[in-house]
């Protein structure tokens, strides 16, 4: 390319998302943002601009990493790497958190046998990670949150994990939350249900008040793995990956969340682009050799919203686990190491010889309602049928519920007072059929900090 095509180029670029990058200005003065990578370099995938566009606009941003990255290297070596390169991006030490659990090969095989057991298959039995380690810790002059905030190191299981994320987010207690999402990688999945575990715990609290604004992104199809298609005349969208999530459950393409990236991230000279610096910090991983696919002109993000009144809520069914609708997990595993894991107790399915096939919300207090938003099962045919009924005297039949788990979104006329609201299977469709989650809104939507 010539200095006068590339010229034209970047003047093209910069026009184009000008007035995306506009919204951020001045935006978010004194609120708190933070990342939640599993590990280092998935930091860059989920959030690089978004950093820099939150740290721009008045935000205090953290980073936090779930582990280690110690499985081919050392804790010292990716950690500072990982420090190095949120420097380049604006970011403190001070502001990184590490919860130092091991890191794990990215196979099956290793995964699930022997001494290398994922912490995702023992509740609280420590197992031994690829560096014979048992509890967390840290390096590069980083503690492990466990140590730095309880003076003791955590044990590698799932209970410690889940209560050491939900300390975390306790503790920096954020507005916003990027967190990665369901990838293929074992350590990635294993964050991305944690959270979604723990963030159901914490909305379900008695008189719970904290509901930040969360967004979640796939770190492999939406970044690093991406179309390598920096180096257009026109910086591009990232476009529609080959990913067996999209367009399943919440994760709707033409629903998600586009965040701009700043001008210093488009430049065609890497010299001078921000991201590309942050990825030449991480030399173990040759992360640069990426940056064609990851440096768009956006960050795609699928939102999940937080102030559903069904976590206050008393919830009860006919038959069947009613907890799964109120759980904020939209889906669920058994299995993190299988390329094509099943979902799994995740449904609230009545039972088959439940005539009712019902369920009851309760509110000690009157509600205000006018949305509804139905999520359904993602495998086999969905839910055909149902009504919806208030003790105000709404009642209507809606249906069927979008196929592959997509949601059904419903406005009702609004109702005030309401201290109990039920929904009501009349066609089922198939044994196998249910329902997901239900959130329960005062308004349809939000108001969203981030928006397409």
């Amino acid at each position: 390319m010539s200095r006068a095509e590339q010229s034209r180029a970047e003047q093209s670029r910069a026009e184009q998302s000008r007035a995306g990058s506009s919204f951020f200005r001045n935006s978010y003065h004194g609120r708190k943002v933070l990342v939640l990578a599993p590990h280092q370099d998935d930091e860059i995938n989920i959030a690089a601009n978004s950093i820099q566009n939150f740290i721009h606009s008045g935000a205090e941003v953290f980073a936090a990493f779930s582990t280690n990255g110690d499985y081919f290297l050392s804790a010292d070596i990716r950690l500072k790497e990982a420090a190095d390169s949120l420097s380049v991006l604006g970011l403190e030490r001070s502001h990184i958190f590490i919860l130092g659990y091991g890191d794990t090969y990215n196979s099956a095989a290793r995964v699930k046998s022997g001494n290398f057991h994922h912490i995702f298959y023992s509740e609280d039995n420590a197992v031994i990670s690829a560096r014979e380690k048992t509890e967390t810790y840290g390096g590069a002059g980083f503690q492990d949150f466990a140590y730095l905030t309880r003076n003791e190191h955590s044990k590698y299981c799932r209970r410690d994990y889940l209560r050491d994320l939900r300390e975390l987010i306790l503790h920096v207690k954020p507005d916003i939350i990027l967190c990665v999402d369901f990838d293929s990688h074992a350590d990635h999945r294993m964050l991305s249900l944690g959270f979604d575990t723990v963030m159901g715990e914490i909305l379900s609290r008695p008189d719970n008040d904290y509901k930040p604004e969360v967004f979640k992104r796939f770190a492999y199809s939406t970044a690093w793995s991406a179309v390598k298609d920096f180096f257009a005349d026109n910086l591009k969208e990232t476009q529609k990956p080959s990913n067996r999530m999209i367009d399943i459950s919440c994760y709707s393409w033409d629903k998600r969340v586009r965040i701009p990236v700043p001008e210093n991230c488009r430049s065609t000279l890497f010299s001078e682009n921000k991201i590309y610096t942050a990825l030449l910090q991480h030399k173990s991983q040759n992360a640069y050799y990426n940056a064609e696919s990851i440096i768009n002109s956006d960050e795609i993000f699928f939102r999940r919203r937080t102030d559903s009144i069904t976590y206050g809520a008393k919830v009860n069914a006919s038959s069947g686990n009613a907890g799964y609708v109120n759980d904020f997990m939209l889906l669920n595993v058994t299995d993190i190491a299988s390329p094509s894991p099943e979902w799994k107790n995740y449904l609230w399915i009545p039972d088959i010889n439940d005539s009712d096939k019902i369920l009851r919300f309760k509110w000690e207090s009157g509600q205000k309602i006018s949305h509804v938003r139905i999520y359904g099962n993602i495998d086999g045919e969905p839910v055909k049928r149902i009504k919806i009924f208030t003790d105000t005297g709404h009642e209507s039949e809606y249906g069927p519920l979008p196929a592959h788990g997509l949601p059904l979104d419903i406005n009702i006329p609004e109702q005030l007072n309401v201290t109990e609201l039920s929904i009501k299977i009349i066609d089922q469709g198939s044994h196998e059929s249910g329902l997901a989650e239900v959130e329960i809104f005062d308004r349809d939507e939000q108001y969203a900090v981030l928006m397409p």
